[in-house]
């Protein structure tokens, strides 16, 4: 279901951190049923290590995944910008935005979103 946003009451800022191992991990999670409509701001990957890892961040909706990135070189130590603040996203009831690394513990997301209702 998708929150009218003309008619919005409340608007609150969330942050979620994930370190993202070598298996899909769900970073933000709009819950069926919440009733509520959440708007991603950003989403970044931040490689920890000194050597490259490879990064996937895909959007899950109805058992099928749409990948943001897929298997993107993240430098070694560097920090790699998925969703932007100008290309936010909105996930509906039951919708994921979900992360994966080849190397596990070597990831940080990190993505910074606003719960609409």
């Amino acid at each position: 279901m998708a929150v009218n946003v003309v008619n919005v009451q409340t608007i609150n800022g969330r942050s979620n951190v994930q370190v993202v191992s070598n298996t899909y991990g769900n970073l933000v999670t709009n819950q069926t049923g919440s009733g509520q409509l959440y708007k991603v701001n950003f989403v970044t990957m931040s490689n920890t290590n000194s050597s490259p890892v490879l990064g996937t961040v895909d959007f899950y909706r109805n058992s099928t995944s749409y990948a943001f990135i897929s298997n993107a070189a993240i430098p070694g130590s560097a920090t790699l910008t998925v969703i932007g603040k100008d290309t936010a996203v909105y996930l509906e009831e039951g919708d994921t935005i979900r992360c994966y690394a080849n190397l596990s513990a070597n990831v940080n997301a990190v993505c910074s979103y606003e719960i609409i209702s």
